[in-house]
This record gives structure tokens, sequence and C-alpha cells, in this order.
């Protein structure tokens, strides 16, 4: 079987990569005086977004797509500068394979492919390269940042920051007989059941068939907000439970509804949510460790913007 469908050997070459790119990032940068300045020409970027929307940029969306333009140089220089490109199997590959198209006559290995192509700078004009390098130059910079095992307290704080993410909401089951797009119905089904004593094995013969069927959860209000919308949700965490209440509008029309259980909101344990915790931790620093080393990075080159609009 080929080696591109087995996810384990993928596993293990990512982490490879990683390991060979993290002992290169340990060493220190080429000084800034013999790095070539950053040139970023705002007309051409001006002429490519115009080409893909049809739209002419504003002055903001200028502003954001130079800074983007100067990010990926940044971190693109710089992992040509920790030799990134180098002894990476993906790299090498499209490369060779690159190199083999345009001298498919050419009786050579594909190590001697991968050579020319650096000769002639394949690897420095290739777009499909160079995201791989931006790409593998963020996931250095966000594991470099995550060395250290962020400790309980700060993981206590994280869960309660965000009690709906980590507790269990408060939810119910309950069970609805759909009216269709009238209030007025819905008003007569619910004096109809109210005055029967209907149950809710009673109401499944009564109403409009619905999609989603007549009992409905345990639910927390975001999961019925999802698929009857907020006010729903909202009125529905309110009824009571074992009686018939409505009509209750939703985003598909008017429900009578029967609440046939509550469960109440439980706070969260850390002990049970550490993991994700951790991860979302972690996760919440990356945008902030990106930016402090894309400032570092800049004050290895000179940056200059051409062509701007304004």
């Amino acid at each position: 079987m080929s080696w591109r469908r087995q996810p384990a050997l993928h596993f293990l070459a990512l982490g490879g990569l990683l390991f060979a790119a993290a002992r290169a990032l340990e060493r220190p940068p080429a000084p800034a005086a013999v790095r070539a300045p950053i040139v970023v020409d705002a007309a051409r970027i001006r002429e490519e977004f115009a080409e893909r929307s049809g739209l002419v940029p504003t002055a903001a969306d200028e502003a954001v797509l130079v800074e983007r333009a100067i990010e990926e140089e940044l971190l693109y220089r710089e992992a040509l500068a920790r030799g990134l490109d180098r002894n990476d199997r993906s790299i090498r590959h499209r490369l060779s394979e690159k190199m083999r198209f345009l001298s498919p006559e050419a009786e050579r290995s594909a190590e001697d492919h991968y050579r020319d192509a650096l000769a002639l700078g394949l690897d420095r004009e290739d777009v499909i390269v160079r995201r791989m390098l931006v790409e593998k130059m963020r996931l250095l910079i966000a594991a470099a940042g995550a060395a250290g095992e962020p400790d309980d307290a700060a993981l206590a704080a994280q869960v309660v920051a965000h009690p709906e993410r980590y507790g269990q909401p408060a939810r119910v089951r309950l069970f609805q007989v759909f009216a269709g797009g009238s209030a007025a119905e819905a008003d007569r089904l619910l004096a109809e059941m109210r005055a029967s004593g209907a149950t809710p094995e009673d109401g499944v013969a009564r109403g409009v068939p619905f999609p989603l069927g007549n009992r409905i959860g345990p639910s927390s209000e975001r999961q019925l907000a999802r698929l009857l919308g907020a006010d729903f949700a909202r009125a529905a965490l309110a009824l009571p439970v074992g009686a018939w209440s409505g009509p209750i509008a939703s985003t598909h029309g008017f429900h009578v509804v029967w609440v046939e259980g509550r469960e109440d909101a439980e706070a969260p344990v850390l002990a049970s949510v550490r993991g994700r915790a951790r991860e979302d931790l972690r996760a919440g620093q990356r945008p902030e460790r990106l930016r402090a080393a894309l400032e570092t990075l800049r004050g290895h080159y000179e940056i200059r913007v051409t062509g701007s609009a304004s």
C-alpha cells in the first residue's frame, strides 16, 4: 500500500519534521544587516483583489491585505533563514516532480531533480512551497510557546470564565404538538387538550406532522435555539413541568408544548474538564504568541510598502 494512504506514517513524518524544525529554530537568525528588505507592492495587491472579487478594495481592506502580505513574507523569510525548507519530504517531492515535468526527457533520480530545482530557484517561486513553509513557521511559533504546562490556577480561571462551555447547562425534555403557521389554531388545540385532560401520548395524533417529531430533548437553551429559534428556546426553559402551555412561536410556526422533565444546570468541575480547558487555554494564547513573534521578526527586516492608494 502507498505511504500516502497510511495515516500513521503521516503522523510519524510530521513529528519528525517538527522535531527537525524545532532544532533549526534554536539556531540564531542571520544578522539583520545582511537581510534584504521586504518590499510589498500595494498596487499589485489591489489588482489581485479586484481580479478575485470584482471589487475595488477600500482603504481599510487594503490596509488589512498589506499587513497580511507583510506577515506572510516575514514568516516565509524566517522559515528560509531557519532552513525549514531543507530535508522536508513534502517540499522535496513537490520540487522533484516539478523538475521532472520541466525535464521529462532527463534520466535522473528524484534527488537529482530536487537539486536541479534548487539550482533553478524553483523553491522560491512555488506558491505551494511558500504556503507550506509559512504554515510550518506558524506551527513552530505555536509549539514554541506551549512548552510550559498551565497550572491548576490558570485552568480554574479558564473554567470560571467560561462556565457555559465546561458546565452542564439547564436542559428540558418536551413534547410538542405543531399547529402550523396559525396562532389561532394553536389556541384552539391548547384549549381542547386542556379541557380533555390529554396526555402527551394523546397528542401524537393531533396537530400537523413536524419534521423533528413530537419529543425533543433533553436539550439546552442553545440546542433548542438552533432547532427552533431563540424565542422558542427562552420560552421553553421557563414553562412549567407536566402541563400544556402555549402557543409558543418557533421559526417554523406555533406549538403547544408539554414539558416532561427538567434538569438543573451543573457547575463545571475542574477534574473532569482539565484536558479541554488546557487545550482551550493554549488555543487562546496562540494569536498573542504569533503577534509577539511577528513583532520580533519585524525588527530583523526593513519593510517598505510601495504603490499605496493613500
